[in-house]
């Protein structure tokens, strides 16, 4: 996502497809549960956008109660966002450098 500048998603699915869960400060619910959202929401996703990203946008409340990795991807298979024999295969990072100033 070099071509994105700085911005943060919370998952890239393949080269052009973003997943945002948006939480609750980046939207306000109007009377007709549409939500409704946040300037600098809504200029994130018109910047990604003409990038050339596609964007799924879940409501915190759905993704919260997918309480394992698996239900999260069954989710994403549901949408058709996943391929239905995709595997659960989290990523490990690294954790943080030492702190030098401990030496």
């Amino acid at each position: 996502m070099a071509d994105a500048g700085d911005y943060h998603v919370d998952m890239l699915l393949d080269l052009r497809t973003l997943v945002e869960v948006q939480g609750p400060k980046e939207a306000v619910q109007r009377a007709d549960s549409v939500p409704l959202f946040t300037g600098d929401v809504l200029l994130k996703w018109r910047q990604l956008e003409a990038f050339g990203y596609s964007i799924v946008s879940i409501p915190h409340w759905v993704w919260e109660c997918l309480d394992s990795l698996e239900a999260q991807m069954e989710f994403l298979k549901g949408l058709g966002l996943l391929p239905t024999g995709a595997r659960a295969s989290p990523v490990r990072l690294p954790g943080p450098p030492p702190d030098e100033s401990e030496e």
